[in-house]
């Protein structure tokens, strides 16, 4: 037997119990109640009801963050916490909305600033000479007498 959604037995239950109502009164002799007319699903809700959900998809458009593999924890708890708050949610789900939204802007402010280099950029192809103008250059026995009395490295 398959089982029914939440709605459906809502349903079932109403029509049910104005079954069993009408054969009671029509039992005691009493003329039996006008059915209540069926409800009607409710249509799509108005756009203005999907605000966080629709700032969150832009926001996720607009930077790329969605396309982020590492991030999609992060986005999905976004996502659902938009949505959360756009079936009325209360204070608590709004707290914990504004925190991941922080931790958006920090991953996008982490992402935006430059990332310092861990290798060496290699040297140009052909080194350049130095021109001879007289001044003579440290050779590497000074260098390494310099680093020892300083103490460096």
């Amino acid at each position: 037997m398959a089982r029914r959604t939440k709605e459906a037995n809502a349903q079932y239950q109403r029509e049910y119990r104005a079954r069993k109502a009408a054969e009671r009164a029509e039992a005691a002799g009493e003329t039996p109640k006008k059915p209540a007319a069926p409800r009607t699903p409710r249509g799509p809700r108005p756009r203005s009801a999907r605000r966080h959900r629709d700032a969150v998809t832009k926001m996720l458009r607009t930077t790329g963050l969605g396309h982020v593999a590492d991030e999609a924890p992060l986005v999905q708890l976004v996502k659902d916490l938009a949505y959360d708050l756009d079936t009325g949610a209360g204070n608590e789900v709004y707290a914990k909305y504004l925190a991941a939204l922080k931790d958006v802007r920090r991953v996008l402010a982490y992402s935006a600033r430059p990332q310092k280099l861990t290798e060496p950029i290699p040297p140009a192809a052909a080194p350049v000479e130095p021109e001879d103008d007289g001044d003579e250059l440290a050779t590497v026995d000074e260098l390494e007498a310099f680093r020892t009395s300083r103490g460096i490295g």
